[in-house]
């Protein structure tokens, strides 16, 4: 602070200038420099801030707009610095004036020590380690020539290299960070910095009035230009691609600078775009005009507080929030949305105590909502720490408590529980070292001399499962290790990007960057340097994604508006996609390759409630004030009504069936039960937090009990279930886990006492399966010498009967062929082409069976139409949601037509028609579920229970199969009768869902399957009589099973299927009933069981509606206690499955706002209508069945925009001192963006990109870090 005594100036840590007029002794005015008048002038520069003089203190106290208080002696110098919430750090000065000290309220400190002239040579931190400042004298050699360079005032010198602490004793080899004034006519002017590896990784130029012209980082990229045209007050950026942006200044009445235009010039690939600022008079921006025109409106108060923000301002469409502020504080007391007005209390240190959530609609149907609220309340201590924070649920039941240690670091977070988890001990800095689960489990964390996450071992007294991080001296990670050893290395240029990631085998990823760091080319080899997989993108000069290439010159391009939405695809066939959005720039519409137009509308919380579809049928959905969906009304599904609890969470649903379900919550918000009022048998209890013999349950699922018996689960130390016992009709069904330290599989036990296991190899991959029929039986082969691509899919196996599996990519890792053989003995022998130029395939030879060679078309938006081969012509037409139009096949002589009918106001399908002869009638009851199919003379009468799962078949007036289903809604129990064979069969799972073993009704075991993964490897059957039967099973590309052969390589079972899935032909002595992935065969009635769904391959779709639109409250609860299915691999890590996706095809947001409509526009249509190219495990929604297929575009637009929203721009880390909000808002951004990262590296790479993988790491590790320095927060 500088007083010469008319005017106090105050320049903050950040560069501002605040400037005071003194009015008299005691009374402070904020002024600014008008230049015109070349004079001080009331008023401010759009900071809003106070200075008042506590005659009582002895202090001036200087308030900025964040509330932080600093308060300055009579001297001038800064003493204390005051956060909103009441965390403060006090300053102490020796004698000459130099801050020596800085205490915060919990007395932990940095030290400062000074050189002769009164610059900072050293800082030693709180836990000891001490920081090194070296500077440069810059004074004329001609004036101070043999003059003490200790005499020389601190003014001439500049900081020269700021030395780092590390681990070693030799004080020569830390790292260090040097600065360069190479200019001599500006000798003061930073023109470089040499980082702690030694390389110059910036530079910077100015022009003769000192203004910056260049900035560049290492090897000439990333540059920035800057030109200035004094005339025009312009400044010209052009970025590293060439691209130029022009920002227009206008000086005012006070001859303040102003930005009121940044022009977006024409360039080869980006149209103009100008974004415009106007201000009020107090001179903060009350306009911002976009480059698509779209205004957003400001009022503000006089410090600058929006109290309106009109978006889309100026036309109908126009949506207005409103806030009232604190009269203190410069926080918001009441903001006002549609819909929603929330209240926030603020007691006297400007700590909030209550927010209050308050539903303001005037709906009426289903039922009024108007009033209803969710409060929720904080306490503090008197340090200004958060101590509870009472939930909105009424009582204090739901509250969540932190404590404290002494320094003020976090010591325990118990839940709303009484689940306690503690920090056991902290470093220096306050980052955890030891941290203490509800479980007793204990994680161990390391840091290097810099502060960076080193190690984490969880469990450290038993399993010991280790993560170990190496950094480089600048502090990018070189190396990830997981607990089984596996590691990826990572290598940088001199810019500091990633060049190259590389395994522990030696397999490796190259990356090509242009001047702004995007990535031009991406190239797999192997260990060997041969080229596995190369793709190629161009970006355009704003650096948004351009083309994407493929390794055979595919290609896709994207177009943007100019606000950067992308608005256009155009795939390698010319045909394009569209987004289009609103003047409140909110996706409102979709236009596929087709021309068939999505339409969506929003309501003032850019909520959706009406989507149209390209019938024009409209699903309509109503909203409270919280936005949840309280009712929503399908063309498909009929009406269906939710309530909610004070957690947002759905208390009572009722479908458009009338059926009821009521559903209830622990205080933490996690479901007890689901009770069902007209069939309480049905009723689902969920247990959680079970510690009954060692189990470390706290905070999971540890039984479920449902119509079918019980699940009951047990933990170990890492979380990992060790055994699920599942009890149907009484008869106990326990399968075990075993697994490495980095939570992979390795070995499985069934209830039948067989035990597989998985080996792995340096990289956790599987790389045999053996198995052992009982404990003491000897171990048979299964599968060998397994490899996999680079970082991408299985390449190779060899069957214990000798055959070998063996698969060939293209260059995107797209299937070339398929091969299982032994020498001349070739059981399958298949090539994949794609010879349309996209990743659709369009070509199945098979080269032992050619009458089983295909060729494929699809339409422009990549559905299936026509399939060719020596059984004729297959043509497919569906309308524009993906409603089965007509089914047209060609035998070369004949020609037969189905047409399939629908009603005018809805998707079901009525029936089928040949002519004028009804095949089938169909109808459906008030939820979308077929319940009467008449095939001709045949009747199939379909029952469903109060969770809409088919429970009953009844052909004609006979009953032929009940069914049920386990509270993870698996088929449990399937009983047949009146027919051959009949009987009752009991179906066990393994975690993901996939099959294991069937039973019989009194617990015999008669048949078990074997996965490597998704892929079906080995089926044990008749394994209740007497000759119990070994086969090995071969799937197509989809890992449908196509083949089955025995221990001679004799095949035993040889399928045909058309491509949705009918049998062509069986033919061979053995059974198998797995169908496309996730489908179990029910011959009574010709359907497929798919998990969530029964699938009609006769129609191509399924007979229920997706269950998606109702997830919150259909989909199982996970083991962890989330709500959400998640597809675990066998073959190791995240390397080789397929996790369950919210994909979406071309609707992306739309998938994510409303999951029904996840795989488009039909809730019924089988993997989008992309039968040969996609699959769906789950009866939920589509997934790709390999790297490099079309779904990869389609999936990576989706979850690229998850990345782009997430991860875009990265926020800083956290640092101490923080404030609470911010440190929140930046572990939810982190965990988001290792969430979509992790999400696009497993859908569409197979778990193998580094670059994503690198990420992922890398957020964990920021999100690890803000919550070490949570206890260092600030509540402003």
């Amino acid at each position: 602070m500088f007083d010469d005594g008319n005017y106090i100036r105050i320049v903050t840590a950040a560069g501002q200038v605040f400037i005071f007029y003194k009015l008299n002794n005691n009374v402070f005015r904020q002024s600014y420099l008008d230049w015109s008048s070349k004079s001080f002038t009331a008023g401010t520069q759009n900071v809003v801030a106070t200075l008042v003089k506590n005659l009582t203190a002895l202090r001036y106290e200087f308030r900025t707009s964040d509330d932080t208080l600093w308060s300055y002696d009579y001297n001038g110098r800064l003493r204390t610095i005051q956060l909103r919430g009441g965390y403060s750090q006090e300053l102490t000065y020796d004698a000459n004036g130099l801050n020596t000290l800085v205490q915060d309220s919990f007395g932990r400190q940095l030290i400062f020590a000074y050189t002769p002239q009164g610059l900072l040579s050293t800082m030693t931190a709180s836990d000891g380690k001490v920081y090194q400042y070296q500077y440069l004298n810059h004074s004329d050699p001609t004036i101070f020539n043999g003059i003490n360079v200790d005499t020389i005032d601190k003014a001439f010198f500049v900081l020269e290299k700021v030395i780092y602490p590390d681990d070693t004793v030799d004080p020569t080899d830390n790292p260090k960070v040097q600065y360069h004034y190479e200019n001599t006519s500006f000798p003061f002017a930073l023109t470089g910095i040499t980082d702690q590896r030694g390389v110059r990784s910036a530079t910077w130029a100015y022009d003769s009035s000192g203004r910056v012209t260049s900035s560049v980082h290492a090897n000439g990229v990333e540059e920035y230009q800057f030109a200035y045209d004094d005339v025009a007050n312009t400044t010209t950026v052009t970025n590293p691609l060439g691209k130029d942006t022009v920002y227009h200044f206008v000086v005012n009445a006070e001859a303040l600078n102003r930005l009121t235009q940044i022009e977006g010039k024409v360039s080869a690939h980006c149209t103009a775009a100008n974004t415009t600022y106007t201000y009020d008079t107090n001179r903060f921006i009350n306009q911002v005009t976009d480059g698509e025109g779209r205004i957003t409106r400001f009022v503000r108060d006089t410090r600058g507080n929006a109290t309106s923000v009109t978006r889309a301002y100026g036309t109908a469409s126009a949506q207005s929030d409103a806030a009232t502020w604190h009269t203190t504080f410069n926080v918001p007391t009441q903001i006002v949305q549609p819909g929603l007005t929330t209240d926030l209390t603020w007691n006297t240190l400007g700590q909030m105590t209550a927010l209050t959530e308050t539903d303001t609609n005037t709906q009426t149907i289903p039922y009024s909502t108007n009033g209803q609220t969710r409060t929720w309340a904080y306490t503090y201590n008197s340090a200004g720490q958060l101590l509870t924070v009472d939930g909105p649920l009424a009582g204090t039941g739901d509250t969540v408590t932190y404590t404290y240690d002494t320094s003020g670091f976090l010591a325990s977070v118990t839940n709303e529980l009484g689940q306690t988890s503690t920090v056991n001990s902290v470093n220096g800095r306050g980052q955890p070292t030891a941290i203490t689960d509800p479980n007793g489990g204990v994680t161990d964390l390391t840091y290097d001399s810099q502060n960076r996450l080193k190690t984490t071992t969880v469990d450290p007294s038993g399993l010991s499962a280790v993560i170990t991080i190496d950094y480089n001296d600048v502090g990018d990670v070189t190396k990830i290790a997981r607990p089984n050893g596996a590691y990826l290395q990572y290598t940088y240029d001199d810019a500091r990007r990633i060049t190259k990631v590389e395994d522990n085998t030696g397999a490796y990823v190259e990356y090509d960057r242009d001047n702004l760091g995007n990535a031009t080319a991406r190239r797999i080899k192997d260990s060997g340097g041969t080229l596995q997989l190369t793709q190629t993108a161009t970006f355009d000069e704003l650096g948004r994604l351009l083309t994407f290439v493929g390794s055979s010159s595919q290609t896709w391009t994207h177009g943007y508006d100019k606000t950067n939405n992308r608005v256009s695809v155009t795939d390698p066939r010319s045909n394009i996609f569209g987004w289009s959005f609103d003047a409140l720039n909110r996706l409102i519409s979709t236009i596929n390759e087709e021309g068939d137009v999505v339409t969506l509308t929003r309501n003032g919380k850019d909520e959706i409630t009406n989507y149209n579809d390209p019938r024009s049928l409209d699903t309509t959905y109503v909203r409270n004030g919280f936005g949840d969906i309280i009712q929503r009304t399908s063309p498909d599904t009929g009406t269906t009504v939710y309530t909610y609890n004070a957690l947002g969470k759905p208390t009572q649903i009722t479908d458009g069936r009338s059926v009821v379900t009521n559903l209830t919550y622990d205080n933490a918000g996690r479901l007890l039960t689901k009770q069902y009022p007209a069939a309480t048998s049905e009723n689902i209890t969920y247990t959680w937090d079970s510690t009954t013999g060692g189990n470390k349950g706290v905070g999971r699922v540890t039984k479920i009990q449902d119509a079918s018996g019980t699940i009951e689960w047990t933990y170990n130390a890492l979380g990992q279930v060790t055994q699920e016992k599942k009890t149907t009709s009484s008869v106990a069904y326990t399968v075990g886990y075993a697994y490495d330290l980095d939570g992979d599989i390795t070995q499985i036990t069934y209830p039948s006492g067989r035990t597989v296991t998985y080996n792995r190899g340096s990289t956790g991959l599987v790389t045999d399966v053996t198995t052992k029929a009982t404990p003491s039986s000897s171990s048979a082969t299964l599968a060998s010498s397994v490899a996999y691509q680079p970082f991408g899919p299985l390449q190779t196996l060899t069957y214990g009967n000798g055959l070998i599996l063996w698969k060939t990519f293209t260059q995107d890792y797209a299937l070339n062929t398929l091969i299982v053989e032994q020498g001349t003995n070739s059981v399958i022998n298949r090539g994949y082409g794609y010879w349309n130029n996209d990743f659709d395939i369009t070509n199945v030879w098979d080269n032992n069976v050619t009458s089983r060679t295909e060729n494929y078309v699809y339409t422009p938006n990549h559905w299936l139409q026509n399939i060719y081969g020596d059984f004729g012509t297959q043509t497919y037409w569906q309308d524009g949601v993906g409603n089965r139009t007509y089914d047209i096949f060609d035998n070369g002589t004949t020609t037969t037509t189905k047409s399939l009918g629908y009603a005018y106001n809805n998707n079901l399908v009525l029936n089928t028609i040949d002519g004028s002869t009804t095949l089938r009638t169909i109808t459906h009851d008030g939820g979308g579920n077929i319940i009467t199919d008449v095939r001709g003379s045949t009747t199939y009468n379909y029952r469903y229970n109060n969770r809409g799962r088919l429970d009953r078949l009844t052909v004609g007036s006979t009953v032929k199969a009940d069914y049920t289903y386990d509270g993870l809604e698996r088929m449990a129990i399937r009983a047949t009768q009146n027919m051959t064979p009949s009987g009752t069969t009991h179906y066990i799972y393994d975690r993901a869902g996939r099959l294991l073993a069937e039973a019989t009704g009194t617990g015999t075991i008669q048949r078990e399957y074997v996965w490597l993964d998704d892929m079906p490897l080995a089926l044990f059957a008749d394994l209740d009589t007497g000759s119990p039967k070994q086969w090995y099973v071969h799937p197509d590309h989809l890992d449908r099973p196509s083949k089955m052969t025995d221990a001679s390589q004799a095949v035993v079972w040889d399928a045909w299927y058309t491509t949705y899935g009918e049998v062509q032909s069986i033919t061979g002595s053995a059974t198998m009933n797995l169908r496309f992935p996730g489908q179990y065969f029910l011959v009574e009635s010709g359907l497929h069981y798919n998990w969530h769904r029964h699938y009609d391959p006769s129609l191509g779709r399924y007979i229920q509606p997706d269950p998606n639109a109702d997830v919150i409250a259909t989909t199982p609860v996970n083991l962890d206690g989330s709500t959400l299915i998640a597809r675990g691999g066998i073959t190791g890590g995240s390397q080789q499955h397929l996790n369950n996706t919210t994909s979406g095809d071309y609707n992306t947001q739309i998938g994510v706002e409303l999951p029904e409509f996840v795989d488009g526009p039909s809730l019924y249509a089988y993997a989008r209508s992309q039968p040969s190219m996609m699959v769906d495990w789950l009866g939920l929604q589509a997934m790709c069945w390999m790297p490099g297929s079309q779904c990869s575009e389609e999936l990576r637009r989706y979850l690229q925009d998850n990345v782009n929203t997430f991860c875009k721009p990265r926020p800083p880390s956290c640092q101490p001192g923080d404030s609470c909000p911010s440190m929140d808002d930046r572990i939810n951004r982190f965990n988001q963006c290792g969430t979509a990262r992790k999400a696009i590296n497993d859908r569409c790479y197979n778990g193998g990109d580094p670059g994503h993988q690198f990420e992922y790491a890398r957020n964990r590790m920021d999100s690890a870090r803000c919550l070490g320095l949570t206890p260092t927060c600030t509540t402003q």
